[in-house]
């Protein structure tokens, strides 16, 4: 037969940084300390589990969006420390600080076509890491990449086609180029064609709404 473990208790307060005060064994064990604890040290302690601290806790130092930074800031934070998770990505160069703010939770630095980006990411979740179209939507705020579309024609195995669309325009079909890279023959990643399609935004060939504008 198999038991389940209890759940960590602890008291603790998220305002204005999540902060544990003591591990309980119940519950009722933590609510019971509480007055005396926020009484004496002035403070807002509630009792909780620790996997709903440790949520609240990586919220936190997540919430802060994407900085743009220099150049040099970048490769000072490449060469300051030996780079975790150092990879190309989907159009993005990005690597981690292996010197840890709190817990797994880290500074990414990111490159993007030329321009540099910084922001907190949790280490061990590959789904807070800096993305190409997170950084286009940044670059600009009227673009949404939500609304590209890329339909990929492969004529052979190292040649082929991209048509990309944005909301209901079809923006182009264009010559892909197709090369040997890691994970077999690949044309460019979704970044780039986002990018193209940000270009054309921002040329004035496109409504925030993917639509054409009026003439």
């Amino acid at each position: 037969m198999t038991t389940t473990a209890a759940p960590d208790i602890v008291l603790a307060q998220l305002e204005p940084n999540p902060t544990i005060w003591n591990f309980y064994p119940t519950i009722e064990a933590a609510a019971a300390a509480a007055p005396e604890v926020n009484a004496r040290e002035s403070a807002d302690y509630h009792p909780m589990t620790y996997d709903e601290f440790e949520a609240a806790h990586n919220a936190h130092w997540l919430a802060g969006g994407l900085q743009e930074i220099t150049a040099e800031q970048w490769h000072e934070a490449l060469n300051v420390l030996p780079p975790m998770r150092w990879e190309h990505k989907d159009g993005v160069e990005r690597f981690c600080m292996s010197e840890m703010l709190t817990g797994s939770i880290t500074a990414q630095y990111a490159e993007f076509c030329g321009r540099y980006f910084i922001r907190n990411v949790n280490v061990a979740d590959r789904s807070t890491y800096i993305t190409g179209a997170e950084v286009v939507a940044f670059i600009n705020p009227g673009f949404n990449p939500a609304l590209v579309r890329i339909v990929r024609h492969r004529c052979s195995t190292a040649q082929g086609e991209v048509e990309v669309f944005y909301g209901d325009r079809r923006l182009e079909q264009y010559g892909d180029d197709i090369q040997l890279r890691a994970n077999g023959w690949e044309g460019h990643s979704d970044s780039y064609w986002i990018e193209v399609a940000r270009r054309a935004f921002e040329g004035g060939q496109l409504t925030p709404e993917g639509g054409r504008h009026a003439v």
